[in-house]
């Protein structure tokens, strides 16, 4: 996909740009298959351009910290954008999706639909500290790479509950897609001496899952 004529070239156009997409994003983010780290960084770019934008586009406050800034994240936001459309699976945009967000819909797998992979992602506990911890999630066909198998991402599920449950007995929710190698989970403080349960599978582009992992507890502290 060329993005050279994706953003518009004036700031007010591109600003009315950003808040139609951001919006479009969160609305249609389990369609287009957009992760929540992903997602996230592109929502906390926008609040911080929002926040900036109104000092900006006045005439009494407006000044040069204002002005770099603006050109600051404005390229931020069209960095994380790009990245975003890249990984869109070209299977599932509507002639919609293209408008609004104003790209040709190449996507990262030649319109085909990915094989599903037979095996569930290898999770390990990477860091347990205080209300925090880190999963590791790897392929375990290629453990000494961080990436995902081709075309899939982790979909991943947590509880929080007493310690030594059984599986049949967790009932897992909280299901977001991850696209990195590490996840973090933060905790509130009432959640101390509970335990986090985890599991995972693959899931490819057109939303189909693998097998699921086994059971991952860690207690949190």
């Amino acid at each position: 996909m060329s993005d050279r004529h994706i953003f518009p070239t004036k700031d007010d156009d591109f600003n009315s740009y950003v808040q139609t997409v951001i919006a479009y994003l969160i609305d249609w983010q389990a369609h287009l298959r957009i992760t929540d780290d992903d997602l996230n960084e592109a929502i906390d770019l926008v609040i911080k351009w929002n926040t900036n934008w109104k000092v900006y586009d006045d005439a009494n406050l407006s000044n040069k910290l204002a002005q770099k800034e603006k050109v600051d994240l404005r390229s931020k936001i069209e960095i994380c954008l790009r990245r975003i459309y890249l990984d869109l699976p070209v299977s599932v945009l509507t002639t919609k999706d293209k408008l609004v967000l104003n790209i040709k819909g190449h996507g990262n797998d030649s319109g085909s639909n990915i094989p599903l992979v037979d095996f569930a992602p290898r999770m390990l506990g990477e860091e347990n500290e205080h209300l925090y911890q880190t999963l590791k999630l790897q392929n375990p066909k290629t453990p000494d790479s961080l990436e995902m198998p081709h075309g899939h991402w982790v979909y991943l599920e947590n509880f929080t509950g007493d310690a030594g449950m059984k599986d049949v007995d967790i009932v897992f929710g909280n299901g977001k897609n991850v696209s990195k190698a590490f996840h973090s989970t933060h905790f509130a403080i009432e959640d101390v001496g509970k335990t986090s349960y985890y599991r995972c599978s693959y899931e490819n582009n057109t939303g189909k899952r693998g097998p699921v992992s086994r059971v991952l507890a860690i207690m949190i502290w």
